[in-house]
């Protein structure tokens, strides 16, 4: 099979579609990542402390102990620092009206409730999780 890369794929009501990612590129802010979230995260091995200090500024103590004062104060640091301003091409900027930022939240905060490891992954698994959210109208 041939890859083929594409940047908008256009769905119809009642479309299914599946996507194996070994990892995600995010949701959000990440100086605004939810500071429980990121424990639980290193808790199960899905997030290290050394990429939860690069990327969302955490500061660990001695025990290795989030320490939420230090985290905050690298927080308001990083964002004060000069970032370049990043606007959307046209293309993202049309899928953002097609699948508003409300419905991305519900699906970002409802596949963090779902099994997502391959022994429960079935065919009819991201089927079940659109319905769940209303996606298919039915």
């Amino acid at each position: 099979m041939r890859r083929r890369e594409i940047s908008v794929l256009e769905l119809n009501r009642g479309d299914v579609i599946q996507i194996t990612s070994p990892t995600g590129g995010g949701f959000g802010d990440p100086m605004e990542r939810d500071l429980a979230a990121i424990a639980s995260e290193i808790r199960n091995g899905m997030l290290s402390t050394e990429r939860a200090s690069q990327v969302y500024a955490v500061v660990f103590d001695e025990h290795g102990q989030i320490d939420e004062v230090a985290t905050a104060a690298r927080r308001r640091e990083r964002t004060r620092a000069d970032t370049p301003e990043f606007t959307f091409c046209d293309e993202r900027l049309r899928q953002d009206q097609v699948w508003p930022q409300d419905m991305r939240r519900q699906l970002a905060a409802m596949a963090l409730t779902y099994d997502l490891s391959a022994e429960a992954l079935t065919p009819g698994y991201a089927r079940d999780l659109c319905q769940a959210v209303d996606i298919t109208g039915t």
